[in-house]
């Protein structure tokens, strides 16, 4: 699986809006309002966990419940 920095950086240049990472289903790009797979690799709970975990820092304990974070 593509790391967190590499999903930014390659949507970055890629001139992506957003970013949406659901579990079961591979990483997507929103690029000019459609949207596409960033990598092939299906995101695990695991992955998932990780990646919330990473993104939200100290804040992942509060928002663990309510499912998402913008």
């Amino acid at each position: 699986m593509m790391k967190v920095d590499q999903m930014v950086m390659t949507a970055a240049a890629m001139r992506a809006s957003d970013i949406h990472l659901i579990c079961g289903l591979p990483p997507k790009i929103r690029v000019d309002g459609i949207l596409q797979d960033l990598t092939s690799d299906v995101l695990t709970d695991d992955d998932c966990k990780k990646i919330a975990e990473k993104l939200a820092g100290e804040h992942y304990d509060s928002i663990r419940d309510i499912g998402e974070l913008d």
